[in-house]
């Protein structure tokens, strides 16, 4: 890119000023060019209609009127007509390239970082030779008084050397200095990255060579830029990247540790629920050993109780069929005997009966009670 910035700056009454040498435009015939109106546009052969980029231009008349119309000065007088009411400038580009909207695209951040809501309206301009940028700042009202220096920094650095009281021509070189640094920012933010310089060869009266030069270095520090940006740009891709994949690996993470927990906590259940049963079997268990315990001992018990008759039973029968027998004693002498010990009385008695039945009856005619009544065996 072969060239070198331009960014212009005026401040604009609701009147020309009496006392100017050149006849000064005011900000509605400023306006009426912007918009391409037929009356304001003789110099230019096939005027177009401008591109809005920002806000707009609808009203903004009235507005600065009503402003006006209430305002006052920095001495706090009523404001003068010929006083300034809106800042207008332009930024234009060297040449009609591809470069022209990303350009156009950062004046209009600069723009933006410069005026913040002040900036009323930014529009384009190409039907001229030169693409180009309007940009309009109505001059804002605070408490009733009219602040040209917010929309200027030349005014703004000449009233703080005029408080600080600086004399007159240092307020003045206090106002250049400040549009010098407002020119260098504009110069470091946007024209850089494009290769161009910050001022052209005629003031500085430079040869064509040295002109030639400067604008190679400048190419040069454009195209550097450019290259610093495409790596920042790509660096900010992989951040976002890494970003991402760690956000998404953090997810992952979330995920796993989830079915982890689902897994253990479905594994502690399962293995509370099988202890649980083995509980259950070991009460079982314990339940059944003492039944059979109960049962054995019942059953012992039964079997002592039962034995002991039994044997009893057996001695009886023996010792009835001895005294009936031939060679056995006599029944007189038996039931003389006294009743053993640990017979129940009971069955003694019984035997005494059926002894008793035998001496009166013949052998085989004892009544049947009384022959099975023991045992549940005959004992003729």
């Amino acid at each position: 890119m072969a060239g070198y910035q331009f960014l212009h700056l005026d401040l604009f009454a609701r009147v020309s000023p009496a006392k100017s040498k050149e006849r000064q435009r005011n900000y509605r015939e400023i306006i009426s060019e912007a918009r391409r109106e037929p009356e304001s546009t003789l110099h230019i052969r096939s005027p177009h209609a401008p591109k809005i980029l920002l806000g707009s231009l609808d009203g903004i008349e009235d507005e600065i009127e009503a402003s006006a119309a209430s305002a006052t000065d920095a001495a706090g007088h009523r404001l003068r007509k010929d006083a300034p009411v809106l800042a207008a400038g332009v930024i234009s580009f060297p040449e009609r390239s591809v470069q022209w909207p990303k350009f156009r695209e950062a004046s209009l951040a600069w723009l933006r970082q410069q005026y913040g809501d002040n900036l009323r309206c930014v529009l384009e301009h190409d039907d001229e030779k030169y693409p180009h940028i309007h940009f309009f700042a109505p001059v804002p009202v605070i408490d009733g008084r009219s602040r040209p220096d917010l929309v200027d920094p030349g005014i703004l650095a000449k009233r703080a050397a005029k408080e600080a009281g600086r004399p007159g021509a240092a307020q003045q070189a206090a106002y250049c200095q400040a549009m010098r640094e407002w020119q260098k920012d504009f110069r470091d933010s946007v024209a850089l990255r494009f290769g161009l310089t910050h001022r052209g060869p005629g003031r500085r009266r430079l040869t064509r060579r040295e002109w030639r030069m400067e604008q190679d270095q400048a190419e040069e520090v454009g195209r550097l830029i450019h290259e610093f940006e495409n790596i920042q740009q790509h660096a900010d891709h992989a951040d976002k990247a890494l970003a991402a994949a760690r956000v998404e690996l953090s997810q992952i993470r979330k995920i796993e540790e989830g079915k982890r927990k689902i897994m253990t906590e479905q594994s502690q259940n399962a293995q509370s629920q099988l202890l649980a049963q083995i509980d259950k079997l070991e009460e079982d268990l314990r339940q059944e050993r003492m039944v059979r315990s109960s049962q054995a001992k019942r059953l012992a018990e039964f079997q002592q109780r039962y034995g002991g008759i039994k044997a009893l039973c057996d001695a009886l029968v023996s010792l009835v069929r001895a005294m009936l027998s031939p060679k056995g004693k006599i029944a007189s002498d038996i039931i003389a005997m006294p009743m053993p010990d640990g017979m129940p009385s009971q069955l003694w008695v019984l035997a005494l009966a059926y002894i008793q039945t035998k001496r009166s009856a013949p052998h085989g005619n004892a009544p049947l009670q009384l022959q099975r009544g023991i045992g549940g065996r005959e004992l003729g």
